[in-house]
């Protein structure tokens, strides 16, 4: 408690278990000191707190500005890269939250790299036929777009793939041709659809707000 009133007592953070007891205490006249203090401390990055422990504890003690990031973190991570320990924090209601989302996710690019994006316009400028751009397009789908997107271990988002794909000089494709088919697709919201699934998921997470998850 002298660290609540004094918080320049000690330069070094207190440890993990002591932070937690001290967001307990809120039924205590201290509330927003011990709150506030403890959310600062567990704050400090060489506490290393893992995503698991901040969603759980943000969960738990409606630390309301650290569940997107900490979600958004879990679910970019690769099923076989979370531990026992992160099942443990967050219990099976969340972890099939994240599963499940992280499945849907991977079933969409899934779909869309498997089904390269047709040129629904051919530009004027361009002397090559239509169908030979298109052609063209296909066949760097994969090599400019696909493989970065469905990359196992660090996966673009749409946007980082989208950027990697409209630098990309495609053999047989004007460049006039690449930059319609690439605002045509941002135009018509093709990879919205992974942001709104991310928030579906955050949604289902928010109503575990305030209780107790995992063991």
């Amino acid at each position: 408690m002298v660290k609540l009133k004094h918080p320049s007592y000690s330069s070094d953070p207190p440890p993990l278990e002591g932070l937690v007891s001290i967001l307990k205490l809120r039924t205590f006249l201290q509330i927003d000191v011990a709150r506030t203090f403890a959310i600062q401390a567990l704050s400090n990055t060489s506490l290393n707190l893992s995503p698991a422990w901040q969603l759980s504890l943000a969960l738990r003690f409606q630390i309301s500005n650290w569940i997107r990031s900490a979600y958004k973190e879990l679910v970019a991570t690769p099923a076989h890269r979370l531990s026992l320990e992160d099942v443990s924090l967050l219990g099976l209601a969340i972890m099939h939250i994240i599963h499940s989302t992280q499945s849907e996710i991977r079933h969409l690019r899934l779909v869309l790299a498997y089904n390269p994006l047709k040129m629904e316009k051919h530009d004027a400028s361009c002397k090559r036929p239509a169908l030979g751009c298109q052609a063209s397009w296909e066949a760097t789908w994969w090599d400019g777009f696909a493989r970065h997107y469905l990359h196992p271990d660090h996966p673009c988002t749409p946007l980082e793939a989208l950027a990697k794909f409209e630098s990309t000089n495609i053999v047989g494709v004007t460049t006039a041709c690449r930059l319609q088919a690439m605002e045509f697709i941002r135009d018509h919201g093709v990879f919205d659809r992974e942001y709104g699934i991310l928030e579906e998921g955050l949604k289902l997470l928010k109503k575990f707000e305030g209780t107790v998850v995992g063991v």
